[in-house]
């Protein structure tokens, strides 16, 4: 007997980005590179540019963008432009910019988007939700933290039911805070050249090779990451399995033969 889809009841709609490549928000990503791959650039265009997620119609309603020197960090200074000019964000009580990972403060802004959330749904309102996103870029320094792994886990289980995205931004594919908990529930990842071949093959293509054979998704990265400064992006929501693997955000790789090739 077929399955068929349940009746849902009532669900806060979000902002969305106008295009059908990124993932609809709130979404959790995950994104590898080493230093100077061209990482947070991308991330910053990726959150500020018209054709995804930002510009004066920004889907963003606030921004925090936690890393060892996100105050500093002048390859962030196009973000904080963006946050001045799009956000009505108070950065005096809510600053995006936070040199390292303020768990209760996050967790206190999570916890307001819950209760916007709740009344949403509790009146039925018309009103589209409010987008949030948490960016943790650098997770060497929390290694072994417990606190940091509940925040992180729950940003990537519970938080999106109150609109919060979250990206987690790395320089190796396993670290402590990428736990299974993590990488299983990742709406998205974006690979950039890996330097480590335990890494690449053990952590990366082993991770993801249930989607598609280790010898497709290989050549897939290759192809994506000899362009400069380019990656391989992988769109885990999508149902076609020839609109989940993209080099960068430009092309789309063709993973299976198409129907009319068949």
């Amino acid at each position: 007997m077929e399955i068929r889809a349940l009746k849902e009841g009532y669900r806060v709609k979000h902002p969305q980005p106008k295009n059908d490549v990124l993932p609809s928000l709130p979404c959790r990503l995950c994104a590898y590179g080493p230093g100077s791959s061209g990482k947070t650039n991308a991330l910053v265009t990726m959150i500020t540019d018209p054709r995804f997620y930002g510009g004066k119609n920004t889907v963003w309603d606030k921004i925090f963008w936690c890393s060892p020197t996100a105050t500093i960090d002048p390859a962030l200074d196009p973000l904080r432009e963006f946050v001045h000019d799009n956000l009505s964000q108070d950065q005096s009580s809510e600053p995006t910019f936070h040199d390292g990972l303020p768990i209760p403060f996050l967790e206190a802004q999570v916890q307001k988007a819950r209760k916007v959330s709740e009344f949403l749904k509790k009146t039925k309102a018309k009103q589209q939700g409010f987008n949030i996103l948490i960016c943790i870029d650098d997770l060497a320094e929390t290694k072994g933290d417990p606190a940091a792994q509940r925040f992180v886990n729950a940003a990537f289980v519970r938080y999106r039911h109150y609109g919060v995205s979250t990206i987690l931004s790395s320089q190796r594919v396993k670290l402590p805070l990428l736990s299974p908990t993590v990488r299983v529930n990742a709406t998205g990842v974006l690979c950039w050249r890996l330097r480590n071949h335990s890494d690449l093959w053990e952590n990366f293509v082993y991770e993801y090779s249930a989607l598609c054979s280790k010898e497709k998704l290989y050549a897939a990265y290759k192809a994506a990451v000899e362009i400069p400064y380019n990656f391989l992006y992988i769109n885990c929501l999508a149902i076609d399995l020839n609109h989940m693997f993209h080099s960068g955000f430009t092309h789309r790789f063709i993973m299976e033969p198409e129907e009319e090739d068949k």
